[in-house]
């Protein structure tokens, strides 16, 4: 393997290394290392070996990231909840000042990276425009956008429906009786009734 070849693939590794720190904490101890050196080995088979295009790599890993960081993170916050539904809560009385430095800290890491992903998506759309590639630019920038919005979202659990699934009573259905229709009245005022 050449000495020009080795380079390129460290510098793929150090890239590789600061997509690794968007990964939860936990998860980044437990596999970061193993993650990166396997991300070098793949590097190596596929581009270096194989001569595969390297664009074509890069947004293959980007898209298997973008998966697994979501799986991760949903992971991780169904994780915490589950740990502070198994810490006493306090019934009474205004937030602790440490739920409200927390409160204050989410919301400022979701202004801070709504802040950058717009930057970035400006910056796409800028350089695509000052190059001449367009078409790149705004495909680029819309693949930001829909990342970080899909980034935010909280993926739910469905509930079955019912009084004893935790869901809303559906309309209708077998404890619902329906109102009874009037009797429809005769010329002379009485109420007709059918014929048995």
């Amino acid at each position: 393997m050449n000495r020009h070849g080795t380079r390129r693939r460290r510098r793929a590794q150090r890239i590789y290394r600061l997509l690794v720190r968007l990964y939860p904490a936990a998860h980044r101890r437990a596999f970061g290392e193993e993650m990166v050196q396997t991300f070098g080995d793949h590097y190596r088979d596929v581009v270096q070996a194989r001569g595969g295009s390297r664009l074509r790599f890069w947004l293959a890993v980007l898209a298997d990231a973008g998966t697994s960081l979501r799986t991760e993170h949903t992971a991780e916050r169904r994780a915490r909840g589950r740990r502070q539904a198994a810490t006493p809560r306090r019934r009474h009385g205004r937030p602790t000042r440490r739920r409200r430095a927390r409160q204050r800290l989410r919301y400022r890491r979701r202004i801070t990276a709504l802040a950058a992903m717009l930057v970035l998506a400006a910056a796409a759309l800028g350089t695509g425009t000052a190059t001449g590639h367009l078409g790149v630019s705004v495909l680029v920038a819309g693949l930001l956008v829909a990342a970080g919005l899909g980034y935010g979202m909280r993926p739910t659990r469905r509930t079955a429906a019912g009084p004893h699934g935790n869901g809303p009573t559906p309309p209708g259905g077998a404890g619902v009786r329906e109102p009874r229709r009037p009797l429809p009245i005769s010329s002379a005022g009485a109420a007709a009734r059918p014929l048995p």
